[in-house]
């Protein structure tokens, strides 16, 4: 599945099935069930699942 239908696909679950999927995602439970928030959560993993985090550079910069 594609990257685009995968976060395509997040629109059209539910609440439950969000919280799922973060924890799928994450290990863990979400902080907050907000459907919005755990769309957006979500789909950040996904595309830094696919390519790659932040650059060292910037993790730093907002570090600081």
């Amino acid at each position: 599945m594609s990257l685009e239908t995968q976060i395509a696909a997040l629109a059209h679950m539910t609440t439950a099935e969000l919280d799922a999927e973060y924890r799928e995602r994450f290990g863990h439970r979400p902080r907050y069930r907000n459907p919005t928030w755990l769309r957006k959560r979500i789909a950040y993993k996904l595309q830094e699942d696919r390519f790659g985090g932040l650059p060292s550079v910037a993790r730093a910069a907002l570090a600081s």
